[in-house]
């Protein structure tokens, strides 16, 4: 079980891993697979990891049946970002002190390098924040055989076609990181300012930002999420558009 558990220096392999694939993917050219990496990139970035980690299970903004409770465990490990349980703990910790040196999520006490690629504090957990989660047996079962799910996921992937593993796995973990580095970055006023705004004086540096809104499909509104992170649709003008949100109507209670 320890060999395939979650942990900081294994995630952060896989996911070097994952960026020498997007490049693979890059160097082989234009291909019919690259439909493959879009519709994966959507699924495992909206519904595993904003959907899911973030708004379900991190902040339990919204409530859903067991079906799709399954989905966004499964689908946000798939993502390879982090268990859910290390994200709900880290990102728990990061609203607790947002922005603080004890922030482990904050811009503006890492590099540059760091902060897009997620190279973050998550060495430690303070289990008691996910006390609400630690007698989910599945949300525990994601967290101790994480590398487990994620090799039967290649394996399939391999049986149908070795380039999958490229196209369906590697490169769209990839570009979750990206995303979620942007997420991190450019959300809390890190560069590209003049494409971003704070509606809410809050504690800390959290910015509404427009590119980072495209490429997360709704998450860019962050400063909005900030003031209130219980929100499930982050949009609060009539144009700050929320897939994700839009999403969690669909699959609520």
């Amino acid at each position: 079980m320890n060999i395939l558990a979650y942990t900081k220096t294994k995630g952060d392999s896989l996911r070097w891993l994952a960026h020498i694939g997007l490049l693979a993917v890059m160097l082989l050219g234009p291909s019919k697979l690259l439909w493959v990496t879009a519709i994966v990139y959507f699924w495992f970035s909206s519904i595993g990891i904003f959907v899911g980690q973030h708004r379900y299970f991190a902040h339990r903004s919204f409530k859903t049946n067991k079906f799709w409770e399954s989905v966004l465990n499964v689908t946000g490990t798939l993502a390879s970002l982090s268990s859910v349980f290390g994200y709900i703990v880290k990102h728990r910790e990061h609203h607790k002190a947002s922005d603080s040196d004890s922030d482990p999520h904050s811009p503006h006490h890492m590099s540059l390098w760091k902060s897009w690629t997620l190279g973050l504090k998550d060495e430690n957990y303070n289990i008691r924040l996910a006390k609400d989660w630690i007698k989910n047996n599945a949300v525990l079962h994601t967290h101790n055989y994480f590398f487990g799910y994620i090799l039967v996921y290649i394996l399939v992937l391999a049986l149908i076609d070795p380039l999958l593993v490229l196209y369906g796995y590697l490169a769209p973990v990839s570009l979750c990181v990206w995303a979620t580095g942007a997420f991190n970055t450019w959300g809390h006023g890190k560069g590209l300012t003049w494409m971003g705004y704070r509606t809410y004086n809050t504690n800390d540096r959290s910015t509404n930002h427009w590119l980072v809104n495209i490429i997360t499909f709704g998450e860019g509104w962050h400063n909005n999420h900030h003031n209130d992170p219980s929100l499930a649709y982050q949009g609060n003008k009539w144009w700050e558009w929320d897939l994700n949100g839009l999403i969690i109507k669909a699959i609520s209670k």
